[in-house]
C-alpha cells in the first residue's frame, strides 16, 4: 500500500535512495569501509539544487559501513547470527553519516532515522515512522 505523503501545491516530494555503494569505499590498505566525502560533496550538490524547488527526503544506507570504518572493523557480521553487532555498528556509525549528509548539504535541516527492514514490515510500527519527524523536515536514515 502506497503511503502518501502531503506537499505543497507549488513544489513536488523527491525521495532519493542512496545505497552504501555510493557512499563508501574501502581503504586500500586495510580493508576496513569508510566513507567516501567527495561522493558525499558530489550528491550533496545535486540534492542543494533540487532542493530549490522541491520537498527533498533523502533515504540512505550506510550506517553500518560507518560504524565499521570507526570501529575499525574490515569484516562484515553476518546477519543470520549477529545482528546485535550489526545494530551497534549502525548505532555508532548513524552519526557520522549524519554528519556527512550535514557537511555536504549545508544549510538543508538534516535529521534521521536509524530503520530495520523489520521495521518497515511490521504495521503496527510503521504509524511511528510518519509522525516523526516529519518527512518534510529532513534526512531519514535506514541502516
Amino acid at each position: 500500500m502506497p503511503i502518501e505523503v502531503p506537499t505543497s501545491s507549488d513544489r513536488n516530494l523527491v525521495v532519493i535512495k542512496v545505497g552504501t555503494s555510493s557512499l563508501a569505499t574501502t581503504e586500500a590498505t586495510s580493508g576496513i569501509p569508510c566513507l567516501d566525502k567527495a561522493a558525499f560533496q558530489r550528491i550533496g550538490a545535486q540534492v542543494i539544487e533540487l532542493h530549490k524547488d522541491n520537498d527533498v527526503v533523502i533515504v540512505t544506507s550506510g550506517a553500518i559501513a560507518a560504524g565499521m570504518g570507526k570501529t575499525r572493523m574490515s569484516e562484515r557480521p553476518n546477519p543470520e547470527t549477529q545482528m546485535e553487532e550489526l545494530q551497534r555498528l549502525a548505532s555508532v556509525g548513524n552519526i557520522n553519516l549524519l554528519n556527512a549528509w550535514q557537511s555536504a548539504l549545508g544549510l538543508i535541516v538534516v535529521g534521521g532515522l536509524l530503520l530495520t527492514r523489520l521495521d518497515l514490515e511490521r504495521r503496527d510500527n510503521n504509524c511511528l515512522l510518519y509522525t516523526s519527524p516529519s518527512p518534510r523536515d529532513g534526512l531519514l536514515s535506514r541502516m
